[in-house]
């Protein structure tokens, strides 16, 4: 978890600036990168409290941001081979599409499964 707040989210949010897919996947990614240091910070600082139930459902979060690499590589396969659409545009769209239903999966688990 440290490596996330300590070494990635510093590495992530200089990358996110250098972004292909213009403002608009420059911003996803800045989103992404604050919302993953968030998330496994508030899990870290949860733990230290021994409250694990909350420890969880920020971890789960965590994990889903964390997974967001591979999903975005997913969407961008899917997306290409459905659509004709331009790569720059495609990058823009997948940005976006890499963590937002990652997280929004997580959320409705946290709620489907009270934890």
């Amino acid at each position: 978890m440290y490596d996330i707040l300590i070494v990635n989210f510093p590495a992530a949010m200089i990358m996110a600036f250098y972004a292909n897919g213009h403002l608009p996947s420059k911003i996803a990614f800045v989103i992404l990168d604050c919302f993953w240091f968030w998330f496994t910070y508030k899990a870290v600082i949860a733990i230290k409290s021994n409250d694990v139930k909350k420890h969880r459902r920020f971890m789960l979060r965590s994990y889903a941001l964390t997974f967001s690499a591979i999903t975005l590589r997913t969407w961008k396969i899917i997306l290409s081979h459905s659509f004709t659409i331009d790569p720059l545009s495609l990058y823009m769209i997948d940005a976006w599409m890499g963590f937002v239903p990652n997280l929004l999966f997580a959320e409705w688990l946290i709620q489907k499964k009270q934890y």
